[in-house]
């Protein structure tokens, strides 16, 4: 390698002096390896390696260039001042040589020079090797050759030259003209300078160098601005304003004194109020009652000096309405209001004008006679509302209660009289008679006030008399009614019904005949007429009548025969009422009967009696049964019920009898259910492994009867047992009880069974014995219920001689 000349020092000092900016300088061929100082050797490695950063620090990009020593030395020359401690340290550490060809022109040498720098950085373009990265528009020198955003408020425009044609390494930030200000950090140009609140933006060219001239302005009396925006001041609306100048929102556009605010303007006050200071307000102050201003645009309180019409001004400088019977035409600075002519009056205070002095309701001015003065009506005569109207007669045979009359409704007709409407303009009345009445009292509705035609079929007196009335009938109760007639509830004449009658010549209502009478035609007028109704007879053993009861029937009584007598429907019929009044009403079954002759309803069904005829008995629902002559469904029992434990215990296990080949408790319980001798029975699903069902039978020789509940206790089926043999479990014991009474005993503490002696049957008393189902895992049961053996049907059954039970409740 050859050995570095002088031209090679240099050009190894212009490495050095750029290291903060570009990346320092590789040679070849420059220095002998014997010669290369430490700190030489890595600027040679890192040229080779192209290592950015020894450029500068925020280059991001460079490459090797063939540079000419001469125009380095120069472009070096120019920026010797900004030499870093690095650079320095570098030029201390190299030897220069001789680095002249034979040619005798320097050899070029290569380097590194930057081509992109880092975000925030501009690369000075204006060498011939860029080696040097400036702070960027928007940026400014934070020192050590970091760059930063330009402050908001501020601009920053980058690197410049200066007039000797160097270019600096950033630029200071600037400030922009008064009342604007940058809003964002990293402004880069004046362009970007933004109204203060209270001042507009003007832009214009400079008529010499026609560059752009950016300004501002000081919002004036009736503008604003907001800030932080390119416009100029913006004008308040029609007629608003502002306080002072420099104003910074649109809030501070009020009106003006004399004006009021609405929909972004302003408006002059109305006549009647003022604005005495700059306002926001929707409306002006008004004047004090009374007072209005002489025109629009009031600044103060003091230009409301004029009362209204109507209105005096008070010495407390106040509008008060003016008194009765006085008036004020005009808008006036007066103390006082000018009092009507005539002794006219006024209708209320305030009055506005001498038009509205009138004479009042029942008063006139008598002009056509030449009165100064007003007078009340005449008596008879009226005159309606406040007008100058003359009073009018109130008509013929109608008059008023005094003078002074203020109105029509103050004419009445007399009592007895009635109106015969408008004829000729007057309203005439007449005397009411011969079937017409009018009023007891004056009637002040003189046209509506007519004679009132009697009801039909009632009369005046002197239409039933035939005696003229010299006075008027004044009432309804003058209309009488004739013999045979009555007045009902309603005030109508009705012709007496039957069990009625009335004398006539009155106003009564029909008198009834005596309780249960009646009579034998309408429009009867004697109580020699009454005789007993149907549905009723007399009892002869009391002297008073009495109804038929359900079962029989009664025509009534005749003139011949005035009392009734009651017959009885025959067996097993029925009326649907009492009181019934012929044999036709025997048209329904008693309870308990049904069918085409209202025969008895077997077992197994019901009738609630009062059907026709045609309706048979009702069978009982499936699973369920009933005794002779059941009355309702309640009186249908369920077959087999339930023990309220598990089933009923026998004192003798023998009693029992087996059904074999039954393997369900619902088999079983039909195996009871259809065998007419099974009392109860007890099912169990294993016993010894094997299902059992076993039915204790009834034992037709018995001495026992035992009752168990049907219908929840409301009836018991009896069965007869062996005298020693004990059913269920024992609960009490009573010496002496009737059948009926023993099981009323079993209604409670858990009783469900009775237990009496066969010859107590069926209402002796005798020895009563209550159990109760027992209690067993093992085993359920049920007992048989049939309605042939329901104590309330009754026993009528054969057995062995001397065994007979005939119950009945």
């Amino acid at each position: 390698m050859a050995t570095c000349g002088t031209f090679c020092r240099l050009l190894q000092l212009a490495c050095v002096l750029l290291c903060s900016v570009c990346a320092c300088c590789a040679f070849e061929e420059v220095l002998a390896v014997d010669s290369i100082s430490g700190v030489t050797r890595r600027l040679m490695a890192a040229t080779a390696a192209r290592d950015c950063s020894i450029v500068h620090k925020a280059c991001s990009r460079c490459r090797q260039v063939k540079a000419d020593p001469e125009v380095l030395a120069t472009q070096v020359a120019s920026y010797t001042d900004q030499l870093s401690m690095y650079a320095k340290s570098m030029i201390s550490t190299t030897t220069p040589t001789d680095t002249s060809s034979s040619s005798g022109k320097a050899k070029p040498v290569t380097l590194l020079i930057c081509s992109a720098c880092q975000p925030g950085y501009a690369l000075r373009r204006t060498d011939p090797y860029p080696m040097r990265c400036d702070c960027a528009s928007g940026h400014v020198d934070e020192g050590a050759g970091d760059c930063g955003a330009c402050p908001k408020g501020q601009f920053c425009t980058g690197p410049q030259k200066g007039a000797t044609g160097i270019v600096t390494g950033s630029s200071e930030p600037k400030a922009c003209p008064l009342g604007l200000a940058t809003t964002i950090q990293g402004a880069k140009s004046k362009m970007q300078c933004m109204t203060v609140s209270g001042y507009g933006r003007i832009i214009s060219r400079d008529p010499k160098t026609f560059k752009v001239v950016i300004e501002s302005e000081l919002c004036g009396v009736g503008s604003y601005n907001t800030g932080s925006n390119t416009a100029g001041c913006q004008s308040c609306g029609p007629s608003l304003t502002t306080r002072t100048m420099g104003s910074g929102k649109k809030e501070d556009c009020v009106a003006p004194k004399g004006f009021f605010a609405t929909n972004g303007m302003a408006k002059k006050c109305q006549k009647g109020t003022y604005a005495s200071d700059y306002n926001d307000q929707p409306f002006c102050s008004s004047c004090p009652p009374g007072m209005t201003t002489e025109g629009e645009g009031s600044t103060s309180l003091s230009a409301c000096s004029y009362a209204l019409r109507g209105m005096y001004v008070s010495a407390g400088g106040e509008g008060v309405a003016c008194p009765l019977d006085t008036y004020s035409d005009s808008e006036l600075n007066s103390t006082a209001c000018t009092p009507c002519p005539f002794g006219l009056k006024t209708e209320s205070t305030g009055t506005q004008g001498v038009a509205l002095c009138l004479a009042p309701p029942g008063w006139e001015l008598r002009e056509w006679e030449g009165a100064t003065t007003i007078t009340p009506c005449q008596k008879g005569w009226y005159k309606e509302g406040w007008n100058k109207n003359p009073c009018l007669p109130c008509g013929e045979n109608v008059d008023t209660d005094s003078d002074g009359t203020p109105s029509i409704d103050g004419c009445f007709i007399p009592p007895g009289y009635g109106s015969l409407g408008v004829q000729n303009g007057t309203v005439r009345a007449e005397l009411c008679v011969e079937n017409r009445f009018g009023y007891a009292d004056r009637r002040y509705n003189i046209e509506s006030a007519s004679c009132q035609l009697c009801d039909t079929n009632t009369y005046t007196r002197d239409v039933l008399t035939k005696t003229p009335s010299l006075t008027g009938y004044t009432a309804p109760e003058d209309c009488l009614v004739m013999p045979g007639w009555g007045i009902d509830a309603s005030l109508t004449a009705v012709a007496c019904k039957a069990g009625t009658y009335n004398e006539g010549l009155n106003r009564k209502l029909c008198r009834n005949c005596p309780t249960v009478y009646t009579t034998m035609w309408d429009k009867a007028n004697s109580s020699a007429h009454c005789v007993i109704k149907p549905g009723w007879s007399m009892d002869l053993a009391l002297g008073l009548p009495k109804p038929c009861d359900l079962g029989s029937y009664s025509a009534g009584g005749t003139l011949e025969a005035p009392g009734g007598a009651c017959t009885p429907c025959p067996p097993g019929y029925n009326t649907q009422t009492d009181q019934a009044v012929g044999a036709w009403e025997c048209n329904v079954c008693t309870a308990g009967h049904g069918g085409a002759t209202c025969g008895v309803c077997p077992y197994n069904t019901y009738s609630t009696g009062g059907h026709h005829m045609e309706i048979n008995c009702w069978a009982c629902p499936a699973g369920t049964t009933s005794s002779r002559m059941a009355e309702d469904d309640t009186q249908c029992y369920a077959t087999m019920v339930d023990a309220d434990k598990d089933y009923f215990s026998l004192s003798d296990g023998s009693k029992w009898t087996v059904q074999a080949g039954v393997a369900s408790g619902l088999a079983c319980r039909s195996a009871c259910d259809a065998n007419t001798a099974c009392v109860l029975y007890r099912f169990s699903s294993n016993i010894n492994g094997s299902p059992a069902c076993q039915l204790l039978l009834e034992d037709p020789a018995g001495q026992q009867v035992i009752g168990l509940k049907a219908g929840g206790g409301m009836d018991y089926v009896m069965y007869t047992v062996d005298e020693d043999l004990i059913v269920g479990e024992p609960l009490q014991q009573h010496a002496s009880k009737t059948p009926e009474e023993c099981m009323v005993a079993c209604a409670k503490n858990g009783c469900e069974l009775v237990s009496l002696a066969l010859p107590n049957m069926p209402d002796s008393p005798g020895s009563c014995k209550l159990y109760m189902s027992a209690q067993d895992a093992d085993w359920v049961g049920m007992h048989h219920v049939q309605g042939s053996k329901l104590f309330s049907d009754g026993f009528v059954r054969e057995r062995a001689t001397g065994n007979t039970i005939v119950g009945e409740i």
